[in-house]
């Protein structure tokens, strides 16, 4: 469900024009799909086998390169498309990254942000222009661009499309009111920073009372009988949003990005796994409405995304942890408010790209701080990507004012100094979290790396 971040579309720029000369990739059986995944998706090693030989294959990756340049203003030479043709599989060299070697081309995306080379990302979320926001009745007629919001598949050529699908388990009219409740959400969380005169102060008329934060907003929910619920849930991310229907009937390729964990086993061999996303899901429930939202570091935006808008492919896997109902989800859906503020404030004073994803963190940083907060563990996420020196900063300036939301910020502050950064190495916890982004059922996993993963981490718990 993750697009692909303008940051990452730069490495992979750098791979189209550092691809010419390479030998066969070595990466082919690394993400060859295993039964039963492979009857119901398709390997990204097959799709690039079978992609030359098509013949609109040239079409297919001038329209992926045309994406790219959309992105980034960079120009690929046109003999690129000729080696992809000619050895496409070679690409799998490149979607197969090392922790620092990830945060490195992310930080890189800053230095040619701030170099000129590539445009600013508009990471903005829309608004909801009634304020005050009369809840329930404006779900459902806020004048909003649901076409920001519903996904949707593009058909490229050679019977390949790329995008997401739109479940069939959630109706039009349940997308818009998560999909407003988001937007909703995202402004009561930018009121911690704002003033009370700023044009952008929001509030929620609800039951009679004017609301200008979810704390207590949410508390006079739950006082009028409605549940609030938060989970973690974690899962691969499907990177490139690719799918064909080749055989007639529409299936999703299997496009991870694969990450060298550094935790090496027995003959120099190194566990390596598919990247996770995490996000904190958040249903809250009345007599007549409900809505489902989802929260985390996106690669575009930081913040309140609307719930239930994406399928999650079996190949991906699905974890899941800390039941929070009540009170206690409300505590938890405060922290994240707080948190996106203080990350997106530190990514805006610092001039970052894209938000600061990558640099402040991704989704699994953003959800451990909740978590964190909270006084649960954190192990069930790996990796992190935080460098620290940009947001301690800012948490440090707010713990400095002493007001309402001091022990707050002191909560934040020790969560952040506490996370361990992946990108630095290997370290104390690495290992278990790492084994716990394993999370299919029944030990049946799609890709073979994952079993031998496996094996490395016991070695580790049997010494």
């Amino acid at each position: 469900k993750m697009k692909i971040s303008t940051s990452v579309l730069v490495f992979v720029v750098v791979v189209l024009v550092a691809f010419v000369g390479y030998s066969r990739s070595d990466n082919v059986a690394l993400y060859t799909l295993l039964p039963p995944y492979n009857y119901t998706a398709v390997s990204l090693s097959s799709f690039l086998e079978e992609l030359p030989q098509s013949p609109e294959g040239r079409a297919v990756i001038q329209t992926l390169i045309k994406a790219i340049q959309a992105q980034t203003n960079v120009q690929i030479p046109e003999y690129v498309i000729d080696e992809l043709l000619e050895h496409s599989t070679e690409l799998l060299n490149y979607t197969v990254l090392s922790n620092n070697g990830l945060s490195g081309l992310w930080f890189d995306a800053n230095v040619a942000y701030w170099s000129g080379t590539i445009p600013q990302v508009n990471t903005n979320f829309p608004r909801v222009p009634a304020t005050p926001f009369n809840f329930p009745s404006d779900t459902l007629t806020a004048p909003i661009d649901m076409s920001l919001f519903i996904p949707t598949l593009q058909y490229v050529g050679d019977n390949i499309f790329t995008g997401y699908p739109f479940p069939n388990t959630t109706t039009p009219t349940q997308a818009r009111i998560n999909s407003v409740m988001s937007l909703v959400f995202n402004q009561l969380a930018d009121n911690i920073h704002l003033s009370q005169n700023d044009p952008n102060y929001s509030y929620v008329l609800y039951s009679g009372s004017k609301y200008d934060n979810l704390e207590d907003f949410l508390l006079a929910l739950l006082n009028n009988g409605w549940q609030v619920n938060v989970y973690l849930e974690w899962h691969v991310a499907q990177f490139y949003g690719l799918y064909t229907n080749s055989t007639g009937r529409l299936r999703s390729i299997a496009d991870p990005v694969m990450i060298l964990t550094g935790i090496m086993g027995g003959l120099g061999s190194q566990a390596t796994l598919p990247a996770t996303h995490s996000q904190w899901m958040i249903d809250i429930v009345g007599k007549n409405t409900s809505f489902s939202l989802e929260w985390y570091q996106g690669d575009t935006s930081y913040g309140f995304f609307p719930g239930d808008m994406y399928e999650i492919t079996t190949w991906a896997g699905r974890g899941e942890a800390h039941n929070m109902s009540s009170k206690y989800a409300v505590q938890a859906i405060k922290y994240m408010a707080f948190v996106q503020d203080v990350f997106t404030t530190a990514a805006s004073g610092a001039n970052l790209y894209d938000g600061g994803y990558g640099v402040t963190g991704v989704c699994d940083d953003s959800c451990a701080i909740v978590e964190l907060m909270m006084g649960v563990s954190a192990t069930e996420l790996y990796p992190f990507f935080i460098r620290k020196q940009w947001v301690v900063p800012e948490i440090n300036h707010r713990i400095s004012l002493r007001d309402a939301n001091y022990k707050l910020y002191q909560s934040m502050l020790s969560a952040v100094q506490s996370l361990p950064q992946d990108w630095k190495g290997t370290n104390p916890t690495c290992i278990e979290r790492a084994n716990a982004t394993i999370v299919w059922p029944n030990n049946s996993y799609p890709w073979q790396c994952v079993y031998d993963a496996q094996v490395i981490f016991k070695s580790f718990v049997d010494n």
